[in-house]
């Protein structure tokens, strides 16, 4: 093949008797023809559970009450707020070692308490980061450094 002699043109589609323009895919089609059918699927389903259907009935109960998420028991013992995270972590464990928290309800204490020193030292580094800003540019402005390109009046 010349340099010239290409497979496909320029402009031309390798697959010029392809999916036409507009045409719905697969799962189009199904959406509105479910869409269409719906109320009708509804009352078949609504009757199915009424004669008996447990899964038509399983199906209804499911959309007019969601399954409960699991809910753990309240929870009381001696918690400190005031604390450094590393004792409040602490907290939680002896608590779940006497029993006074269960051990799932201590995993979710605990995984608050970590996120919230995740969220704690990205603060602190933000200050520290600003603080080390200000730091430089008042260090740099005092030896003019900065102060001459920053602070250059516009020429005209």
């Amino acid at each position: 093949m010349s340099s010239t002699d290409t497979q496909f043109k320029p402009g031309r589609s390798g697959n010029p008797g392809g999916r036409p323009k507009g045409s719905l895919n697969k799962r189009t089609k199904v959406a509105i023809a479910l869409d269409a059918a719906a109320e009708d699927v509804t009352k078949a389903v609504i009757a199915a559970a009424k004669d008996g259907d447990m899964q038509a009935a399983k199906l209804c109960l499911d959309r007019i009450q969601p399954p409960l998420r699991n809910e753990g028991p309240r929870v009381q013992f001696e918690y400190d707020r005031t604390a450094p995270l590393v004792e409040q972590a602490q907290q939680v464990f002896t608590a779940i070692a006497k029993g006074e928290c269960d051990v799932d309800t201590g995993k979710i204490l605990i995984e608050c308490l970590t996120a919230f020193a995740r969220l704690k030292e990205v603060d602190d580094l933000a200050v520290r980061i600003s603080q080390l800003e200000e730091a430089a540019l008042a260090g740099a402005a005092t030896q003019g450094v900065l102060g001459r390109v920053m602070l250059k009046e516009p020429t005209a």
